[in-house]
C-alpha cells in the first residue's frame, strides 16, 4: 500500500496511478474544474461519478445515518489508520477482488484527521453500464433465472465469509451484459460463515424488496421472486440450508 501524508491528510492507494493521487482528488470542487464530473447520485450524501484519462470512478463522502448524524454529519472517532471506515473498506474490497467476487476495484482512499475525529473519502472504479435492481425493477421484471443468479452472487460472498452491512435492493447492480455486482461495503467485514449473520443479511434484502413494493407505483416484484433467489442462494452456499 503506497501512501501520501499532507499536513492534516492522508492519501493512501495500491495500484500504480499516474499521476498519484494527492488529496485535490477527493474534493468534487476539483473534478468539477476539469469538467471531469459525469452525473451524480444522491443519497445519504452526493456520490460523484468522475471521468479521469481511460478511467470511470466513482467518489464517496462517508457519512454518519441515523440519530447521531444530527451531531455529527461526517465525523468519526479516530483510533488508529486501520480502524478507520475508509481503510477497512478499501482493504475488504481489495480482498474481495482477489477472491474473484464481483465488486468495484478500489482506487484511493483519504483520510482528514484533526484532534480526535476524522473525515473520509473513498474513489472506486465504476462498474460499466451498469444500474441498480432498484431502477431496473421500476422498468421491468427479472427472468427465474436472474433471480436465481442473484441468489448465487450472494451465496458467493456469503460461502467466502463476506458480510454485508447493508445489503439492500440498492446495493446490487446489474450490468448490460447481464452479470451482478454487489457495492457499498461500508462497515462490512469477513468473518467466519454461521447460519445466524447470513439469515439476518437475507432478510434485510427481503424488507428491502417488500418496502419499495409498498412505496413505488410501478414495481415489479413480486413474493415468489424471493423463493427463486434462495434457490440459487443455496446451489452456492450449501451449507446455509444444513443448518
Amino acid at each position: 500500500m503506497q501512501h501520501q501524508q499532507d499536513g492534516h491528510h492522508l492519501v493512501f492507494w495500491h495500484s500504480p496511478l499516474n499521476p498519484p493521487p494527492s488529496r485535490e482528488w477527493f474534493s468534487a470542487n476539483h473534478w468539477r474544474s476539469l469538467d471531469a464530473i459525469s452525473g451524480e447520485s444522491h443519497g445519504r450524501g452526493v456520490t460523484y461519478f468522475i471521468n479521469f484519462q481511460s478511467h470511470c470512478w466513482v467518489l464517496r463522502h462517508y457519512h454518519r445515518g441515523g440519530m447521531i448524524a444530527h451531531i455529527s454529519d461526517d465525523q468519526y472517532f479516530y483510533s488508529g489508520l486501520k480502524n478507520t471506515r475508509v481503510w477497512r473498506e478499501f482493504q475488504l474490497l481489495q480482498q474481495m477482488h482477489q477472491l474473484g467476487l464481483p465488486v468495484p476495484l478500489p482506487i484511493a482512499g483519504h483520510i482528514c484527521r484533526r484532534g480526535l475525529f476524522y473525515r473520509a473519502d473513498l474513489i472506486i472504479e465504476r462498474i460499466a453500464n451498469a444500474s441498480d435492481l432498484f431502477q431496473q425493477l421500476q422498468q421491468q421484471a427479472l427472468s427465474a433465472k436472474q433471480w436465481q443468479q442473484v441468489g448465487e452472487i450472494i451465496g458467493q460472498f456469503h460461502a467466502a465469509g463476506i458480510y454485508h452491512a447493508d445489503l439492500n435492493i440498492h446495493n446490487v447492480l446489474q450490468d448490460n451484459q447481464g452479470r451482478f455486482f454487489l457495492i457499498d461495503f461500508d462497515r462490512g467485514e469477513q468473518r467466519s460463515p454461521a447460519h445466524q449473520w447470513q439469515n439476518d443479511n437475507l432478510m434485510r434484502l427481503l424488507r428491502s424488496c417488500r418496502k419499495e413494493a409498498n412505496r413505488v407505483q410501478k414495481w415489479h416484484w413480486q413474493e415468489d421472486d424471493w423463493q427463486l433467489l434462495m434457490q440459487g442462494y443455496r446451489q452456492s452456499n450449501p451449507d446455509f440450508a444444513n443448518e
